[in-house]
């Protein structure tokens, strides 16, 4: 996603949730009624958040140097989530208005960070002693270990032409806080870079010292019949948990041609019961998973997910021509794959592929001639430009689903007939294709200057096709607002007629919003809830930290629509 606060979340809940047990943030939930919990001390493994810093892009990754990026950025967009990473255990206990306790000292985080491929002011991060020393352990304490990226210290000579040569790489890396090379890079030339004094033996014990605390925190060393981490091999609950993962994921972007009529989804077994799918990611099992994956013992295509759930599918990956036998429905299954979007390669496109474009064209085209539905479902990492879609007569609602795992076919299936209420938001902006052309990959700027636009929703005011946070809903939610002594207290109605779960974004926009250093707007807090029909859920926001009284002024805090001004004297 493009949000710090949102990355800066996931992270450290991933964080916290891998090393100390997937019951850390349901304790720190209960502790904001109850007091201190017990959370266990003892990490069962060392968590590494990557790639530290500003890595932004996968071409030219290995010599790129992201250069000119000021203080405001640095501190704004591309630092927090890290910060989160190594102050976890804080950075949830201030989320979740939750006291410490656990004899944790409630600064517990990530046992490790890996250094990035590229450059920063023409310094590989990986050689950087003002981001690895002076940044992240002097002022940030960090005590854990530092890992490079793969063949990264490698790069610090053959790409970066740092140095002159793969010793003093090696004496450099270390010298800067380096403690481990993923690589060989160490291991060839480090007893070289010894003989040579580019480093000694005070830079060796420094980096064994930190790398066997490590270590030593996760018991390596203990004398112990125990598994060093237990885990459920209950396999239905893992696949509950992919399910439900990918339902919560889902986002529902249009439904119905006018606003003001009701849209095709929910489908209805008795009325679609048959339908007609197309699309070549329609029964692609590999392309659910992304990159970086495991093998499922079960994938679920959309093919196989509408077929469990008592749908009768005539299937057909591409088509030319009209094709249809009496279905009542048309859904269409496209996106992007790992030869489009992956490590070491960057999109030059926003756009579907153009064989993807013309089959929606013919396909959509065709349905509206027998006056069927058209639901398009895109499957994607990054967010793609879909407004020929958004604004089409030819197609009745639409889909995103991020790369969704396992279950992704089933998620999919009960959210187009309505066993599941479409509750997810995107996590990005999606620009229309044009934005390529005012923007480079290689300008690190977040904030607008000049012809340059800006980026993410904190900075850009252009056009979009839908903006960061957006999702439908097959009900609706009423908010209503108020502020109470530093809080902001928002009552959420369900005034649909289908239960369901809404994630509640607040978002900030201080006094000088817009200005040379402050966002147009910021989200400072969300959470997610479930609202019965005719029924109401309160939801608290702390919002004190934000009311700086160095600031007069308005602040403006808004959800959805709704918003409240609150005057700082």
């Amino acid at each position: 996603g493009e949000d710090p606060y949102l990355t800066s979340h996931y992270a450290a809940v991933l964080v916290m949730a891998l090393q100390y047990g997937k019951d850390f943030v349901r304790d720190l939930e209960t502790r904001r009624d109850r007091g201190p919990g017990g959370a266990g001390l003892r990490p069962r493994i060392a968590a590494t958040c990557k790639h530290l810093a500003a890595y932004s892009l996968e071409t030219d990754r290995f010599n790129f140097s992201a250069d000119g990026i000021d203080r405001t950025d640095w501190e704004g967009t591309y630092l927090p989530a890290f910060d989160a990473c190594v102050h976890a255990e804080r950075f949830l206990l201030e989320h979740y208005n939750a006291s410490g306790g656990g004899g944790g000292g409630q600064d517990r985080g990530a046992l490790g960070v890996m250094c990035s491929y590229n450059a920063i002011d023409g310094v590989p991060a990986c050689a950087d002693p003002a981001l690895l020393k002076d940044m992240l352990r002097r002022d940030w304490n960090f005590t854990g270990l530092v890992v490079s990226d793969c063949w990264a210290v490698d790069n610090i000579h053959s790409n970066h032409r740092f140095v002159a040569s793969y010793e003093e790489a090696v004496g450099l890396a270390l010298r800067s806080g380096v403690d481990l090379d993923c690589g060989n890079t160490f291991q060839d030339f480090g007893r070289l870079a010894y003989d040579e004094s580019l480093l000694d033996e005070d830079d060796i014990d420094e980096a064994l010292s930190r790398l066997f605390r490590v270590l030593m925190d996760l018991g390596y060393f203990d004398e112990t019949d125990e598994p060093d981490a237990k885990s459920s091999d209950d396999e239905m609950e893992h696949d509950q948990l992919a399910l439900e993962a990918a339902l919560q994921s889902i986002v529902l972007l249009k439904n119905g041609i006018n606003e003001d009529e009701p849209g095709p989804l929910p489908l209805s077994l008795a009325k679609h019961k048959e339908i007609a799918l197309f699309g070549p990611l329609a029964d692609n099992q590999t392309v659910l998973l992304g990159n970086y994956h495991g093998l499922p013992s079960t994938i679920v295509t959309p093919l196989m997910g509408l077929a469990k759930m008592g749908v009768e599918v005539a299937f057909r990956q591409r088509a030319s021509v009209c094709d249809f036998h009496g279905e009542s429905a048309t859904i269409l299954v496209v996106g992007l794959d790992q030869s489009l979007e992956a490590e070491d390669q960057d999109r030059t496109t926003l756009l579907l592929p153009v064989e993807q474009r013309d089959l929606i064209k013919t396909i959509s085209r065709c349905s509206k001639v027998r006056d069927l539905p058209v639901v398009l479902v895109v499957v994607s990492g990054g967010m793609v430009d879909l407004s020929r879609y958004k604004n089409s007569s030819d197609i009745d609602a639409m889909i995103h689903m991020s790369y969704p795992g396992q279950n992704g076919g089933s998620a999919l299936a009960q959210v187009l007939y309505g066993a599941y209420n479409p509750s997810g938001k995107l996590v990005g902006t999606m620009y229309p294709e044009s934005y390529l052309n005012e923007v480079s990959l290689h300008d690190m700027r977040m904030r607008p200057d000049g012809k340059f636009p800006g980026r993410t929703h904190r900075y850009y005011r252009g056009d979009v096709i839908y903006p960061f946070g957006y999702g439908l809903s097959y009900t609706s939610f009423r908010y209503a607002m108020e502020f109470l002594g530093g809080t902001v207290k928002v009552t959420v109605s369900n005034s649909g007629s289908m239960d369901g779960s809404v994630a509640v974004l607040l978002f900030h926009s201080a006094p000088q919003a817009g200005n040379e250093q402050e966002p147009f707007r910021s989200l400072i807090g969300f959470e997610k809830i479930y609202v019965s029909v005719g029924d109401s859920q309160l939801v608290s926001f702390d919002v004190s930290k934000r009311m700086n009284p160095g600031e007069a002024g308005s602040h403006t805090f808004r959800i959805e629509n709704e918003s409240i001004d609150v005057e700082v004297l």
